[in-house]
């Protein structure tokens, strides 16, 4: 269902070696992530994240070269992580693997990729 949003997303970043994730805005239950290779000019992209839950981890954080930068997590995995937070059923959980942190999880029910850039 959103493995094709994640798999652009992850084919636009999957050969750099530097690119950086930032949280831009968090209005009514919508989560608008931007992604970039300078931010003080622009952004490539934004990420949509619908109906939030919860977000886990930074508000900023870069990728790791040489591996995805976003993956929807197994069921497995979310079990684990909704017996610690006690999350919905309907909702996915979306994971951003991050350098230099923890991952961070961004709890939604749906994805939206707007493939724009926005110069600052």
């Amino acid at each position: 269902m959103f493995s094709e949003v994640i798999d652009i997303i992850n084919n636009k970043v999957k050969d750099l070696y530097f690119f950086e994730f930032s949280v831009l805005s968090l209005q009514k239950e919508t989560l608008l992530v931007a992604g970039s290779k300078d931010f003080i000019y622009y952004h490539n992209f934004e990420i949509v994240f619908n109906d939030v839950y919860a977000i886990l981890g930074t508000l900023n954080w870069q990728i790791i070269p040489g591996k995805l930068c976003l993956e929807l997590i197994s069921d497995e995995a979310a079990k684990e992580l909704n017996m610690g937070y006690w999350i919905q059923q309907d909702l996915s959980i979306f994971k951003f693997n991050c350098e230099d942190t923890l991952p961070t999880y961004i709890v939604a029910k749906t994805i939206e990729l707007k493939d724009e850039i926005v110069y600052h």
